[in-house]
């Protein structure tokens, strides 16, 4: 198993937004089933955070069909590495709305250079995002997202 994370900038008009994003996760939720994907999305209005935790061949067929997607562009992938386990377990693509609060964190992907920036900037984008998730995921349904594991 592997898990990929990039960053992207959205090339979605401000006005279709709201209705494209729920697109995009609605079509990815069937797509992840099929390719027995989990992960979680960031959405700022102007970038993207996607982590993607699956079978090394999935991952790989996925980010495919994300590098031909003319709705961003300026893809970085910020982590690739093997995983034993996952983190977002059973969410085929976790979203809980546009988020201002990563987005300095996202733009900071873009300008790191070095392996070690880099690591330390996917390890801060994939907590951010799931302890974001986490809070208001479980605010609707605490089955949803498991405890928060330390240590990895």
């Amino acid at each position: 198993m592997k898990r990929l994370l990039y960053v992207s900038e959205s090339y979605i008009a401000e006005v279709d937004a709201s209705s494209t994003v729920g697109k995009i996760v609605a079509d990815s939720h069937v797509k992840n089933a099929r390719l027995d994907i989990t992960g979680a999305l960031l959405f700022t209005g102007t970038y993207f955070a996607h982590i993607i935790e699956g079978p090394r061949g999935s991952v790989e067929e996925l980010m495919v069909s994300i590098g031909n997607d003319p709705r961003h562009g300026n893809i970085l992938v910020v982590e690739r590495t093997p995983i034993t386990s996952r983190r977002f377990k059973e969410l085929k693509l976790a979203y809980s709305g546009r988020s201002q609060f990563v987005a300095r964190e996202i733009i900071s992907s873009f300008q790191h250079t070095t392996a070690w920036e880099r690591k330390r900037s996917s390890e801060s984008l994939t907590e951010l995002a799931y302890e974001f998730l986490r809070h208001n995921i479980s605010s609707i349904s605490p089955t949803l997202m498991p405890p928060p594991t330390r240590g990895r």
